[in-house]
């Protein structure tokens, strides 16, 4: 059934863990054609586009998920989670050269963390959390 958006969200990431990147795109953006309000296809398009080094693309598909769904949980494996999504958003906003948004979103997941990042010793910090929470997935 070509009008059944869950077939190309699945489509999707299965691509997507197969490394397809290309075919990951096409079948979460028919996906989100068919269902603009599906929070896993968002979702998967942010992972993909984030491993194409296409950042801002990243940043504006996980704001969608998270937006949709601010407790997001990937239904088929639940292990993939609104957590990945802030890590994601962190690291694409450090990427870009975006310190305050990249700090706040690391602040979403470790409260206690702060770095002046104004200075390069706490843009460091920052990388360094970044990579210690990426290291807690």
């Amino acid at each position: 059934d070509n009008s059944y958006a869950e077939a190309y969200n699945g489509a999707g990431w299965c691509s997507a863990r197969l490394t397809m990147l290309s075919d990951a795109v096409s079948y979460f953006t028919k996906c989100i054609s068919l269902n603009a309000s599906y929070p896993d296809a968002h979702a998967g398009l942010a992972f993909v586009y984030n491993a194409q080094k296409e950042y801002q693309e990243a940043i504006t598909s996980a704001n969608n998920a998270l937006q949709m769904d601010a407790n997001w949980i990937f239904i088929h494996d639940q292990s993939v989670s609104h957590y990945d999504l802030h890590l994601l958003l962190a690291e694409c906003y450090f990427a870009i050269g975006n310190f305050s948004d990249s700090l706040a979103q690391v602040q979403i997941l470790n409260p206690d963390f702060s770095a002046d990042i104004n200075t390069f010793e706490g843009r460091s910090s920052l990388a360094e959390e970044i990579e210690r929470l990426r290291g807690i997935v």
